[in-house]
């Protein structure tokens, strides 16, 4: 169980902060370009997300109906003559389902941090490139991400962190389900929802507490490295 429950914590991780990432980039050069009109209207539609993260465990029970077997997205395939699946009791989509809402959460963090990246780089790079021919995608990948990754990469660590923490989002959807064997943890039960499961529901204090110690290495040693990204950061942005 101990290792499941890991390498499924794990497995969410890598999924959840690269989606993050993509997500808060896109829509960071997007409120970063000087064509788009109504800037503002839509920076504030893309920060609704990170504001309903302070009732995240509400937000993410409307999700839950969304995705239930008579929920709103079953309801919309039915107008079609399609039959909606069971979303949450599938382990795939279950996981799936939980990445999604809890990258819907997080997208903003990233998005706020690398739009602040973006407008402290000066304009007269880009101008520049334009005068040498580079295109958008040369400029995106040998100008932009090597500019903002001082402050990218604390970001990600952060994001990590927060993301292997994840309790209230699951629980509130899945509860760590859905269960294939008895016995055994739930295609979402990662470490938290597992460590609360042990003294809660199994008063099997031992596992918790197992738990809690690797829990704490793993966020001690992220917390380290982010401290040093931090000072690296703080260097890049002196120099």
């Amino acid at each position: 169980d101990f290792v499941v429950v890991v390498f499924r914590t794990l497995l969410f991780v890598i999924a959840r902060v690269p989606f993050s990432f993509l997500l808060g980039l896109t829509f960071a050069l997007i409120l970063n370009s000087d064509y788009l009109p109504g800037r503002t209207f839509f920076r504030v539609m893309l920060f609704v997300p990170w504001a309903a993260s302070s009732l995240a465990i509400l937000m993410a029970l409307i999700w839950q109906f969304f995705f239930r077997e008579q929920g709103t997205i079953n309801q919309v395939l039915a107008l079609f003559g399609i039959a909606g699946p069971a979303w949450l009791r599938d382990p795939l989509s279950a996981f799936l389902i939980v990445v999604l809402v809890d990258t819907w959460f997080s997208y903003p963090f990233f998005m706020i941090v690398i739009l602040g990246a973006l407008q402290a780089v000066p304009r007269d790079v880009y101008e520049a490139a334009e005068l040498d021919g580079a295109s958008w995608w040369q400029q995106l990948t040998q100008i932009t991400l090597p500019l903002i990754r001082p402050a990218v990469l604390p970001a990600t660590v952060l994001t990590s962190i927060t993301a292997f923490q994840m309790f209230g989002t699951v629980w509130a959807i899945t509860q760590g389900g859905p269960v294939n064997e008895v016995g055994r943890p739930g295609a979402t039960e990662f470490v938290i929802v597992y460590a609360y499961k042990q003294i809660f529901q199994t008063q099997n204090y031992g596992n918790a507490t197992a738990f809690a110690v690797i829990l704490f290495i793993f966020l001690f040693t992220a917390t380290l490295y982010s401290l040093r990204l931090t000072r690296i950061t703080k260097g890049a942005y002196e120099s």
